[in-house]
């Protein structure tokens, strides 16, 4: 809000005392509501300036904190307009938070009151387990957005334990607040305070789920019991390096808070209503047994496997960060998981944490002519100008970036093109399209020396002959640079776009070019990948790994796909220590619609002559004579045999 000062009036209201917080989503400050004999609230004002994504954001967290009532979430009291500008009025619960007790112990909380921060952790929990039964995340959770509340004398000093003891925890600060089953600009960014974020809402924003939630809690224990973070370093996390070992504690305690920081989300308590009963029986007077989970639920796959594909790429990245650009290409056919590889596993964030490459990524969808490229350079460009101004951005586009309103008729609107230099749109079709490629080439090598940087296309079977020779300059430009390309397709593209074959050949003789093939998960795999799916986390038994690995081939989406129609029939369930199902089930195992569609998108990309070799095998039942089968599809035996290779390689012959 412009010009918020004190003693300003809103809404002929509430009066504005001393601003007691400030951050990117708008300031906090103590006031008077003047119609309440001037009762102390909290009021939070929209910022100016703000885009249009943090605009709705703000008005997000308004409409989240209408719908959540919570003894243990700070409650919305009123909200306003002052001119253009929202803000909300809560109740004022201060000024002592939890990060200011942590600061006034910064040995560690003495161990006796160590329950005392297990019963506010225990209050947390219950708010986030309200949340999470909205289907909200909070994504936030860190000691400052953890208030103390006091029912009489308020402390005032961090160190008062006589007060302290009777402080009760609300969670504030919804605003990163973000719904499980939305999925939109505001939720597919990394947001949250990066200390107590985990690896998953760094690697992948889109994974996230209410067990992001627990692993936050647990960082915020460890840093109350130890005095210090767990991992000093972001990476550490991100590598799964385990922390240092927590003050000697008991049995109880220190397990429950572990399970908490569990590296992978589906080893973590299920739900926080779940994490709350094992750390309040850890301080117990009379222990009981870990809380049986009475509901079993299943959440979203984890990022499995892919071990030796992983090394590779972080290798590649560390190489690039040096100078040494290189070009990676992941292969393989459809559901095998080339997406999920680069942007589900910890590969984007280590690289990014290790080697300070940032990442910029876009997908060739097959509808939209060099719809890839247009993606990276929205990003790139909308970086520029975000750090140094529309000016810059155009500037990055070079003299000739106003032919890129014909080649990319999206990116017009955003002023970068617009504010490039007038060009002739009337010289020839060739001239026009080197200076296109000459500019876009210019865009994503823009200080890169000094912003090292990651450049994914994916599923580049979908490009045309302008792509591969725009990746194929940029993937050249980018050979001295600390660039990094990464490209991933199926492989037909090779086979079709003869250009990209001999691009290949060409950086492969430069030896800075590398194929990733990635292929079906084998059966420990494929375990792997469907126990992360199951809550309870149990082993699956024998039965149902091998029926769901022999009908989906070991591809993860048809697997996945496998696994929710098995428990959208009720036909999974938790017996004697491990997920299985019943016999007639996995005996009519549907065959999954990633699996239909994949073999329809393998008919599609057949030719002529492949299709009639496949129409003559499908009514042959046994061996043949060759002589006869070259008759029967009208080719000649060496066109035969390579369209026979082909059929092969592909599965769609055997």
């Amino acid at each position: 809000m412009p010009g918020a000062a004190p003693q300003q009036l809103l809404n002929h209201r509430y009066r504005l005392d001393v601003r007691i917080g400030s951050g990117g989503m708008g300031d906090v400050w103590r006031g008077h509501d003047e119609a309440r004999d001037g009762a102390l609230v909290a009021i939070k004002l929209m910022p100016e300036g703000l885009d249009e994504v943090d605009r709705r954001r703000f008005e997000r967290e308004v409409r989240v904190l209408q719908e959540i009532t919570h003894p243990s979430v700070v409650p919305l009291l009123d909200i306003g307009w002052q001119g253009d500008s929202l803000f909300y009025v809560m109740e004022y619960v201060g000024p002592i938070s939890l990060e200011d007790v942590f600061l006034a112990h910064p040995q560690g909380l003495p161990e006796a009151r160590w329950p005392w921060l297990i019963e506010r952790a225990g209050e947390v929990l219950d708010a986030l387990a309200h949340l999470h039964q909205q289907r909200l995340v909070h994504r936030d959770v860190k000691p400052s957005n953890i208030l103390l509340r006091f029912a009489a004398n308020a402390a005032s000093s961090a160190d008062d334990w006589q007060l302290l003891s009777g402080g009760r925890a609300l969670l504030a600060d919804l605003g990163l607040v973000a719904r499980t089953d939305v999925d939109s600009a505001l939720t597919q960014s990394a947001l949250g305070t990066p200390q107590y974020m985990a690896p998953e809402q760094i690697e992948s924003p889109a994974s996230v789920d209410d067990r992001s939630d627990l692993w936050s809690v647990g960082i915020l224990l460890y840093r109350g019991f130890a005095g210090r973070l767990p991992f000093q370093r972001l990476s550490d996390a991100l590598s799964r390096r385990a922390p240092e070992p927590l003050p000697p504690m008991s049995i109880a305690m220190k397990d429950a808070i572990s399970t908490l920081m569990e590296f992978e989300p589906h080893r973590r308590p299920p739900d926080a209503s779940h994490a709350a009963a094992l750390l309040r029986s850890a301080i117990s007077d009379t222990p009981t047994d870990a809380p049986s989970v009475e509901i079993s639920r299943r959440s979203m796959p984890t990022f499995t496997g892919r071990q030796s594909a992983r090394d590779s790429m972080l290798e590649a990245a560390r190489l690039a960060a040096r100078g040494e650009g290189r070009w990676l290409h992941i292969e393989g056919e459809r559901g095998h998981g080339k997406t999920w590889l680069v942007s589900r596993s910890d590969f984007r964030s280590r690289a990014l944490v290790e080697e300070q490459l940032q990442h910029f990524n876009g997908t060739f969808d097959g509808r939209e002519p060099h719809s890839g490229f247009r993606v990276v350079l929205e990003q790139v460009l909308g970086h520029i100008a975000r750090n140094s101004g529309a000016e810059s951005a155009s500037e990055a586009l070079g003299r000739w970036g106003g032919h890129l309103a014909g080649a990319f008729p999206r990116l017009c609107g955003h002023g970068w093109i617009e504010g490039c230099a007038v060009v002739d749109t009337a010289s020839p079709p060739e001239i026009i399209q080197e200076r296109v490629l000459e500019s876009v080439v210019q865009v994503l090598t823009t200080d890169a020396e000094v912003e090292p940087r990651t450049l994914v296309l994916e599923d580049l079977h979908y490009c045309d002959e302008f792509d591969i020779e725009l990746l194929r300059r940029l993937t050249i430009a980018s050979l001295d640079l600390p660039i990094l390309v990464i490209t991933t397709a199926r492989p037909i593209a090779t086979q079709r776009l003869k250009p990209l074959a001999r691009l290949r050949a060409e950086i492969e003789v430069e030896d800075r070019f590398l194929t990733i093939p990635v292929g079906p998960f084998v059966a420990d795999e494929t375990s792997e990948l469907l126990r992360s799916m199951l809550i309870p986390d149990l082993p699956l038994s024998d039965e149902l790994t091998v029926a769901l690995q022999r009908q989906s081939n070991g591809v993860p989406l048809i697997l996945v796909q496998l696994l929710g129609s098995l428990w959208s029939r009720g036909s999974l369930a938790p017996v004697d220590g491990e997920w299985t199902s019943r016999p007639e089930a996995l005996q009519d195992l549907p065959v999954p619609d990633a699996a239909r569609s994949h073999f329809l998108q393998l008919l599609e990309e057949l030719t002529a002559q492949q299709r009639r070799v496949l129409d003559v095998a499908s009514v042959i039942s046994g061996s043949i004579d060759f002589d006869i089968l070259v008759e029967a599809c009208g080719i000649d035996e060496f066109d035969l045999d390579g369209h026979a290779r082909v059929l092969g390689r592909s599965g769609t012959l055997q």
